[in-house]
């Protein structure tokens, strides 16, 4: 359980970053 919910967390994050760094570089 506590494996999935960090892949979870990790795919949810991934995205949220990537836009930050979009949002942060424009």
């Amino acid at each position: 359980m506590g494996v999935m919910e960090r892949l979870k967390v990790f795919v949810v994050q991934e995205p949220v970053v990537a836009a930050s760094c979009l949002i942060a570089g424009v």
